[in-house]
């Protein structure tokens, strides 16, 4: 349960032109963390539920902070953009520099949380080196020891692996969504083993039964999440982005966006696992149509937590967490949490978001917390397999 009651802070700023929000669903050892969405559908219940998402991705490890998401109402192309960041942060002023910290979510870019936190006059991990005078803890999230690239999508690999019982090799894989965790998770994929044989994003998909190359998914990475359709290999097929989702595979991932695929749109999925990559990407019809017909959802709670679980466990141990300790563990409660949310899915006929709900209240079928350890005091958390 939360330390506070949620809290939702509803901002409009006529001079900036600012309509935004800012959600602390929880608060662990006196801090919450939550990334900053841009869009120009953020709304008050999208952000919410992306802070209520962000706490039980925690708790599946442990919740060695609190949840928390912000949303700022604007496309991230708005040149009046700055100026609503800057007024964002002073609106916000107490709850950042008091127990929240931003980290970033879709349509943001770190010149993004550089002009909040400048507007604030502290470092984005200010509350952090606060704490923890001692500590040798960096100013920015993405200096923190252990950062990789392509983080979430190193954790929804692994929940596809796991649910493909271990074995990646030769795999089919779907893919809706181009972004940093799309791409990221696909260039993954493809060097463990797995065939991506079609990826889409807002505009086209390619399709390509016999695989789409390493070198062309990593010419998409940072193309603000468009394909380059006129790079695609000779024999891959540019088709409709919907229509990639009623094509053949072992495995569907989601990692466009929140509240995309309902039950009409899932009805159609030819995949016997969907991997939820992204936040909520099914609407509630959607959940209910795969469960009722046998097929198995790993959730968002579980497959895209790894980004959001190494960055707190550094917050809440003042960077001290030992690298290759904290991500084996990451890598275990994932895989732990994608085998018992399924057996308990399995179990109470239930989808696998209220099985993991359900397992986390379970003291008996809850993973074991990991506990990071002590400010000033680096330890291995587990000695595990090889990340």
């Amino acid at each position: 349960m939360p330390q506070n009651p949620p809290v939702l802070h509803d901002i409009q700023d006529p001079k900036s032109g600012l309509r935004a929000y800012l959600a602390v669903h929880s608060v662990e050892g006196g801090l919450a963390f939550g990334g900053l969405r841009v869009d120009p559908n953020v709304t008050a219940d999208m952000v919410q539920g992306l802070a209520v998402r962000m706490a039980m991705k925690l708790s599946g490890h442990g919740s060695p902070v609190g949840g928390a998401k912000a949303g700022i109402c604007a496309d991230p192309n708005d040149p009046k953009l700055p100026g609503m960041l800057r007024a964002f942060a002073q609106h916000c002023r107490d709850e950042l520099t008091s127990r929240t910290i931003l980290g970033k979510d879709m349509g943001a870019k770190d010149w993004m949380l550089e002009t909040i936190y400048a507007a604030l006059g502290v470092p984005q991990l200010g509350l952090v080196r606060r704490r923890n005078p001692d500590a040798t803890c960096p100013e920015k999230i993405g200096n923190l020891a252990g950062y990789i690239d392509r983080m979430t999508g190193q954790g929804v690999l692994w929940a596809a692996q796991e649910a493909l019982d271990q074995s990646l090799a030769g795999k089919r894989i779907l893919i809706q969504g181009a972004g940093a965790v799309g791409i990221g998770v696909a260039t993954r994929l493809v060097e463990a083993g797995a065939r991506v044989i079609g990826i889409s994003d807002r505009l086209n998909a390619v399709h390509d039964q016999s695989g789409l190359p390493l070198a062309y998914l990593e010419a998409a990475k940072g193309n603000d999440g468009l394909l380059p359709t006129h790079l695609r290999p000779t024999g891959a097929q540019v088709m409709n982005r919907d229509a990639l989702l009623q094509q053949d595979a072992d495995v569907l991932i989601l990692a466009a966006g929140s509240l995309l695929i309902d039950a009409k749109t899932a009805s159609t999925f030819r995949c016997p696992v969907v991997v939820e990559g992204a936040n909520f990407p099914l609407l509630p019809d959607a959940r209910q149509w795969l469960h009722e017909h046998g097929v198995w959802v790993v959730p968002d709670v579980v497959a895209s937590s790894s980004s959001a679980a190494m960055v707190a466990y550094q917050m809440a141990s003042a960077n001290t967490c030992e690298v290759h300790g904290l991500w084996n563990a990451i890598r275990t409660n994932i895989e732990t949490n994608v085998r018992r949310s399924k057996e308990m899915s399995d179990r109470h006929g239930v989808d696998t978001v209220k099985a993991f709900s359900m397992m986390m209240a379970d003291p008996v079928s809850a993973p074991v917390p990991v506990r990071p350890p002590r400010a000033g005091s680096p330890v291995v958390i587990a000695d595990l397999t090889e990340v």
